[in-house]
């Protein structure tokens, strides 16, 4: 409980009827709660004093947003530059407080909103915005998109409180100087961030510091370097292969798969063809197997585990690191088979199930789009769907989900993995195009009139309302409104959901 809910509650009760006593374990700073215990238990003064003392402190502190640091020496503190902006409208800036209670999956489109109106926000909201950013289980806003909607103000402000330092580290360089004395995680901000700006910069630093990095540092340094991963960095990963940690080869060699001219990916495609073989008929070709290779130190070297917990054996799980470690596109053009054909051979062969594991991992871990769209478009089950399904780019989600439709006659739930289809579309976080918006809803429309659909449908319409077009808000809100099955509270809340979105979205200059 806050020290305004605790005061509020003491003068509701009144001070003849609650005993003046100091506040404990209360959801405030420390200094604010000696300041308001101090208050709250001055003999000489009477109850109602103390209280409204207590209370007026509580006022100040919210006015100003936090405690002042105390010093014995005098500080001069940067004056904010003017933000001279216009205000954004009251719709729009009331709107966030609602979301923060209620929708917090639209905090996204009401920041892009309030970036089209050029406009910055009130003075008042800004404490209330960086509070909800700083402590939110959200994904991050854009650093860029944050920068230009908080303005020189907010960006001020983030210097100037502790709590609102991860937003202000989000919008400001980091400095090399604090790869070297910062904590772990500053230490992998600083590192990501000198690799976007410098590559051979980042690459130095992590070979200079090798030493002197824990096991996991060196396996969570390495990882870094994937952004803008080239061949360049091939000798300091092969150099990491060397390492002592499994976890370190492990992350060296995940690198170096992405490299198709590297040793590392020649060794994997040695290894893949000894291992897998097509023999091409008259009528048609069948997938061959050879299994009497043994693990080798070369093996353990590139990062692959001989005790794999794997069902069919130790062979089958090198068999899945191997094929794991390959891009889809180099197994397709060396086959020589369309991602259909080649599908087609893996569930004919006795060795279905591994082959079909390490071609799913090896198709999440390279986002190869061909792959991923030509099995999530079979009747093929996998058990990794929802990742596989979170790989793709966006339109060919699009395509993956109007697909799923039409298999089952707009009844998704009825459908087979229709629980996991239902999943992925909820985790389709981001705008979606009016076309799909349009099947999703006269799929739902199903979904409403049929009683066993209960469980999934006050989520899923919620999703729907949030994400889909705004074309469908109207016809979305009108079929809710009926819905037998949906309960009064659920009703009410996607009601409340579309108003807030169309107040958001009218507020836009571009409506």
């Amino acid at each position: 409980m806050t020290a305004k809910e605790t005061l509020v509650t003491a003068a509701l009760l009144g001070t003849e009827n609650h005993t003046m006593e100091p506040l404990k374990n209360i959801d405030q700073a420390s200094q604010l709660e000696l300041l308001i215990n101090d208050a709250l238990t001055k003999e000489e003064a009477a109850p109602e004093s103390r209280l409204l003392s207590a209370a007026s402190i509580v006022f100040q502190y919210e006015r100003a947003g936090m405690m002042l640091l105390q010093t014995d020496t005098d500080t001069d503190f940067e004056i904010s530059d003017e933000d001279t902006r216009p205000v954004v409208s009251d719709r729009l800036s009331s709107s966030f407080r609602r979301i923060v209670e209620d929708f917090p999956k639209l905090k996204d489109e009401w920041f892009v909103q309030v970036d089209k109106s050029k406009n910055k926000l009130p003075e008042d909201l800004l404490p209330e915005v960086l509070d909800f950013l700083a402590s939110s289980k959200q994904e991050p806003v854009n650093p860029e998109l944050l920068k230009r909607v908080l303005g020189p103000r907010g960006v001020w402000l983030c210097s100037m409180n502790p709590e609102w330092k991860i937003l202000g580290d989000a919008m400001t360089p980091l400095s090399v100087d604090l790869f070297d004395t910062g904590d772990f995680d500053t230490r992998c901000s600083a590192l990501s961030f000198i690799r976007e700006e410098d590559p051979a910069k980042a690459r130095e630093l992590l070979k200079n510091s090798w030493q002197e990095n824990t096991p996991a540092e060196r396996a969570a340094f390495t990882e870094i370097l994937k952004n803008k991963l080239s061949q360049d960095d091939e000798s300091l990963l092969e150099f990491a292969l060397d390492d002592t940690r499994m976890e370190v080869r492990q992350a060296a060699g995940s690198l170096l798969a992405f490299l198709p001219d590297s040793a590392y990916s020649k060794r994997m495609k040695e290894r893949f063809d000894k291992i897998v073989g097509i023999k091409k008929g008259f009528m048609s070709s069948k997938l061959e197997i050879n299994v009497s290779f043994e693990y080798s130190k070369d093996m353990k070297r590139d990062g692959m585990n001989q005790k794999l917990d794997y069902v069919q054996g130790e062979k089958a799980g090198i068999v899945v690191q191997v094929i794991s470690n390959i891009n889809p596109e180099i197994i397709i053009k060396s086959s020589g088979l369309s991602p259909d054909k080649l599908l087609k051979l893996i569930t004919e062969s006795e060795w279905k199930d591994t082959l079909l594991v390490g071609l799913v991992q090896s198709s999440i871990k390279f986002q190869n789009q061909e792959i991923l769209l030509s099995m999530l478009l079979s009747d093929i089950p996998y058990l990794l769907e929802i990742e596989m399904f979170a790989e793709l780019e966006s339109s060919q989600k699009e395509k993956v989900v109007a697909n799923w439709i039409e298999k089952s006659n707009g009844n998704l739930i009825a459908a087979h993995n229709g629980f996991r289809h239902i999943e992925c579309i909820n985790r389709m976080d981001y705008p979606w195009s009016q076309k799909l918006s349009d099947k999703i809803f006269t799929a739902m429309q199903k979904m409403l009139s049929e009683k066993n659909n209960e469980y999934f449908l006050a989520p899923f319409t919620l999703t729907v309302a949030t994400f889909a077009d705004s074309s469908i808000l109207d016809r979305l809100d009108k079929a809710t409104a009926d819905c037998a099955y949906l309960s009064d509270s659920s009703i009410d809340c996607i009601h409340s959901l579309i108003t807030l979105r169309k107040t958001i979205l009218a507020s836009s200059p571009s409506s």
